[in-house]
């Protein structure tokens, strides 16, 4: 019985494979974590539609059964402090100003006042347009702690994709709600 060696090629030149005595590859960890290193230099300018890329190497008649492998690109921040209003007063069934989100796929929304008599909600809207705005949600501000004026709330991990503004209505019948500071976060 003669015995074979499997060589494989890499930038290194020919190394050998190992196989066990049931006659399945082995591959050692080290030389994953080596391949995938060198793959994630050469992606570096792939332009991809996606936040993740997940790559799955499977079944190869090996002793391996599946790699998972994520490699995560870069996301641009979107979005300031106080961008859709920054200490305003916004009347009784109001609209502030609105936001390009155009950039935007998801967002996080933070409201803060200082009008602790003031219990209604405040309506998120959105636009497709620029024009035609409908409700995305209601957020409710609370009071933050017994002795406190401010109340704050938030709209968190919202799906804006496709979407070109946003802004806040405030859902009062009469109440005026003061020092209103609204800001709209994101990543494209």
């Amino acid at each position: 019985m003669s015995n074979n060696v499997l060589l494989a090629r890499s930038n290194l030149g020919l190394t050998p494979l190992t196989v066990n005595s049931l006659g399945q590859l082995t591959v050692d960890n080290a030389d994953i974590v080596s391949a995938v290193a060198g793959l994630g230099s050469s992606l570096a300018n792939v332009d991809l539609n996606t936040d993740t890329l997940e790559a799955k190497i499977e079944d190869l008649n090996t002793s391996l059964t599946a790699l998972n492998l994520n490699v995560v690109f870069a996301t641009n921040n979107l979005g300031a402090y106080g961008n859709i209003a920054n200490d305003i007063t916004l009347n009784a069934d109001t609209a502030s100003s609105n936001v390009d989100i155009s950039a935007f796929n998801y967002g996080s929304l933070f409201y803060s006042d200082f009008s602790l008599g003031l219990f209604d909600s405040v309506r998120v809207e959105v636009s497709p347009d620029g024009t035609n705005y409908m409700k995305y949600n209601d957020i409710y501000p609370v009071a933050e702690g017994k002795s406190s004026l401010l109340r704050t709330a938030s709209a968190v991990d919202m799906c804006l994709k496709g979407l070109t503004n946003i802004r806040v209505v405030n859902n009062a019948d009469v109440d005026v709600a003061s020092n209103v500071v609204v800001s709209v976060v994101g990543s494209n």
